[in-house]
């Protein structure tokens, strides 16, 4: 198991009431696929309007929500038809927008 962790900026001064923002990298050993068990997932993404602001204070950084959308996309491309997986999203109320179910080849 690798973890790595990263701020967004080099120092912090004592006081700041700014927001600093943490990125969190875990990388998993290699699993034989055939030796993984399947595994069932929700995805789980928040979809309020806090989502649409930047990631960071630099003008080019994306959404916290196109970082949220990233990633599952990611999560999802690592898994296996044995998989399965489901999609909620939420904001003032929670919407199963995709039930958990078996991948198909056209994830």
């Amino acid at each position: 198991m690798k973890i790595e962790t990263r701020l967004d900026r080099g120092k912090i001064a004592i006081g700041d009431p700014g927001d600093v923002h943490l990125m969190v990298s875990v990388e998993a050993p290699e699993v034989e696929e055939a030796k993984r068990k399947p595994i069932d997932a929700a995805i789980v993404i928040d979809v309020s309007t806090s989502m649409d602001e930047r990631a960071t204070p630099q003008p080019d950084s994306p959404t916290k929500l196109a970082l949220a959308k990233d990633a599952a996309r990611r999560f999802i491309e690592n898994l296996t038809s044995r998989d399965r997986v489901g999609l909620v999203i939420y904001s003032d109320e929670a919407t199963v927008l995709a039930p958990v179910a078996e991948l198909t080849t056209d994830r």
